[in-house]
């Protein structure tokens, strides 16, 4: 790993600062006289509301008042608070990684390892993959394979994304935000009973526009400049007591011209960049990335005499449109614009037990969908192509048209008995069918002939999959509060088709194999002291045989992405959930972890006679810290009644960004500390806060990737901002 560049050596001095802050804040609390103890943490991760100490994986949990206090916006902020998970970047294309696994492809219809639910809606497609959260009343992210309790199958965890539910009484809730990088942020939700305790309606929206702190010294613009919005809508109908239909609809867009990030060198990748100064870009040609997503959703449950039937079905369409500048420079070279469209159909319906007070409890399920996934993509040549090579000239053109269809049908159900009052035994198996097909159609000019890309048309491709899934848990209550428990299930990703750009002697696409893993665990659940201190801990250890992993590789005189199988990953470290209320008015939210995941098996990886072996995976630090330190107290001033201080702390240490392990690929450690100070009036309906972002001015990198022309370039953290939010309910 390279050493820390200049900017990001400053853990020492954010966490000392915590510290001081904390022990503050502590001698003031200490002198109150009443003792409060941790709420009891509720979630619904097995389909049934419970205490987050019962359920025996390893999770963490926010609710929507810490994700609208710390401003966390959309699906990669979450790696700020939660441990192990990480958004990252692969060829330009977002994804969510945990547990130092995640990654895709940019091939059409590669569905990533982090299952993404919406009210039980699975979400995931490549646009989606750093989505807005809107409106959300917690989120509870699951490490681990799922598929026994849940319709789509994910072999590295879940994210479930709980919205709020339509209340009632009316009532309009509204948060404005400001900062000096010039973020503007407005977010409304409001509630509208239909019929008196029968039928209730909530929408919400949110728009944000920033100004962007990248420069173009081509055209003195700020490409990464965002314009973002969201909106969803929610109607419940109580329709008997027993019985009650759900229907919502949403939909998101996200527009910026920085769909990659900054050159670190020449066009080739020899030498360094022009300008190499951090957040300034030189391009000429438009780029572009447009996000759109939208869906629709009805969910009707039916509680019976002692179970309940669910029935949900769900269409998302999602889109992405991406134009890249390929040669990161003034000069008119290549061009790319690629167009991905996706269409997916899902129906699920489920049984399930809903006495708690039973020895037995069980669910059964059916899932299926269908998704069509079409791509349009285009690398185009300009007037100066024929400097970056001779056999490039002005208007040449290659064009790539895949089509995928897709078809899964699973059945799945778990089983859980409890021998005595301490011991019980959760089991779970999940079978599924995937038939894939696949149309494939390559157009090039003579220009890319002449590099090896040939003209394809109406080629065609067909497989089908199996599976069949145990998990297995059991766990012993220890004390009241108190459970241990061993968990080990087995996972697995569909394989696909490297749907990209063919070079001769190439034909078809090639496919690449279905991925699995065995992922075993062992956990404490609700170890507790003197009901002020709270903490989960886990061990995991995962083997994924056939990893799917995707690069840029030399094919021919160009550089490719490629996908292929790893033959072997191997994942594991323990994992630390705490929550303590040090004092009254003080409390700490705090998640770590430390990780190792490595290649055990990855020959040829970089091409033929290239080993991998023993490489560390990517977005993979060995380190994550997570703490939330808040302080709250009655103060009285005028009609304010309420002050609330905090610091979050969030440290990784540093990773690679490709299983390569090349300097280039090196990002060092973030360390980031923000504050927040807020006044509220007794009621809370009127808060306003004042807070700093990366507070030390931390320059940390995010992503690095390579581009087609052999370009390195990746994109740098957002620097300290400063900012007012104000927030207002009205009932």
């Amino acid at each position: 790993m390279k050493k820390p560049t200049p900017g990001t050596n400053k853990p020492l001095l954010a966490l000392t600062l915590y510290t001081l802050a904390g022990a503050a804040a502590y001698s003031t609390a200490a002198r109150a006289q009443s003792e409060d103890a941790l709420p009891t943490v509720l979630v619904t991760a097995r389909l049934r509301t419970e205490p987050l100490a019962q359920v025996p994986a390893s999770m963490a949990v926010l609710n929507g008042e810490t994700l609208a206090e710390e401003r966390l916006d959309s699906l990669g902020d979450l790696d700020r608070r939660v441990a192990n998970l990480q958004l990252g970047s692969l060829n330009g294309t977002p994804t969510l990684f945990m547990r130092g696994v995640g990654g895709g492809g940019r091939q059409v219809g590669f569905e990533p390892r982090t299952g993404v639910y919406v009210d039980g809606v699975f979400m995931n497609a490549p646009p989606m993959s750093d989505s807005l959260l809107l409106d959300l009343a917690r989120v509870e992210v699951l490490r681990g394979p799922q598929g026994s309790l849940y319709g789509q199958n994910t072999d590295a965890g879940n994210l479930n994304l709980i919205t709020r539910e339509p209340g009632a009484t009316r009532q309009l809730e509204t948060l404005l935000r400001w900062d000096d990088r010039g973020e503007q942020h407005l977010a409304a939700a409001g509630d509208l009973p239909l019929r008196e305790d029968t039928l209730a309606l909530r929408s919400s929206v949110n728009l944000t526009r920033s100004r962007g702190v990248v420069r173009n010294s081509y055209d003195h613009e700020r490409p990464d400049a965002v314009d973002e919005a969201g909106a969803r809508t929610r109607l419940l109908w109580r329709i008997a007591p027993d019985l009650r239909a759900d229907f919502s609809a949403d939909a998101s867009l996200h527009a910026d011209d920085f769909p990659t990030g900054e050159a670190r060198s020449n066009i080739s990748g020899s030498g360094p960049a022009n300008p190499a100064s951090p957040y300034t870009v030189s391009l000429n040609s438009p780029q572009r990335n447009d996000l759109r997503n939208r869906g629709l959703g009805a969910r009707l449950q039916w509680q019976l005499s002692e179970m309940q039937l669910e029935a949900i079905t769900a269409r998302r369409l999602s889109s992405r449109r991406w134009q890249v500048d390929l040669d990161y420079s003034t000069l008119d070279g290549m061009t790319l614009d690629y167009i991905d469209q996706y269409r997916r159909d899902s129906q699920e319906l489920r049984l399930r037990s809903t006495q708690d007070d039973g020895a037995l409890s069980w669910l059964v399920g059916v899932y299926t969908y269908q998704q069509q996934s079409d791509s349009s993509r285009a690398t185009d040549a300009q007037s100066q192509a024929n400097l970056l090579n001779p056999n490039l000239q002005d208007g040449d053109r290659l064009l790539v048209l895949p089509r995928l269809r897709q078809h899964s049908e699973a059945l799945y159900g778990s089983l859980g008995y409890r021998f005595t009052s301490q011991l019980q035994l959760d089991a779970g198996l999940r079978w599924l069918q995937l038939r894939r097909a696949l149309a494939f159609d390559q157009n090039a000019t003579s220009g890319f002939q002449q590099l090896g890309f040939a003209n394809l048309s109406d080629v065609h491709e067909r497989n089908r999959e199996h599976a069949l899934l145990p998990d297995v848990a059991l766990s012993w209550q220890l004390q009241p509060q108190l459970r241990a428990y061993l968990r080990y299930a087995q996972g697995s990703k569909s394989g696909g088709y490297n749907a990209e750009a063919l070079v001769s002697p190439a034909t078809a696409p090639n496919a690449f194999d279905t991925e699995t893993v065995r992922s075993y665990e062992v956990g404490l659940k609700g170890w507790q002291w003197r009901q002020r201190l709270s903490a989960d801990m886990a061990f995991f250890l995962a083997d994924y045989s056939d990893y799917q992993v995707s690069q840029f590789q030399l094919q021919g005189s160009t550089v490719l992405p490629v996908m292929s199988n790893a033959g072997k990953l191997r994942s594991y470290g323990p994992e630390l959930e705490l929550r303590a209320q040090l004092a009254p008015g003080l409390s700490l939210q705090s998640s770590a972890a430390w990780l190792h995941a490595w290649y055990q098996d990855f020959r040829d990886g970089g091409g033929p006679g290239v080993d991998f072996s023993g490489n560390r995976a990517e977005y993979a630090p060995r380190w994550n810290l997570n703490n939330s330190l808040q302080y709250r107290r009655p103060w009285q001033w005028h009609q304010l009644a309420w002050l609330d201080a905090a610091l979050t702390y969030s440290w990784r240490s540093g990773f690679y960004t490709q299983p390569s392990n090349l300097p280039p690929f090196a990002a060092d450690s973030r360390s980031l500390l923000s504050a927040r100070l807020g006044v509220a009036d007794a009621a809370e309906r009127f808060r306003l806060t004042a807070y700093a972002d990366n507070l030390l001015d931390e320059r940390y990198t995010e992503t690095l990737n390579r581009g087609t022309l052999g370009t390195y370039y990746g994109r740098y953290g957002q620097p300290r901002s400063v900012g007012l939010q104000l927030q207002w309910r009205y009932d």
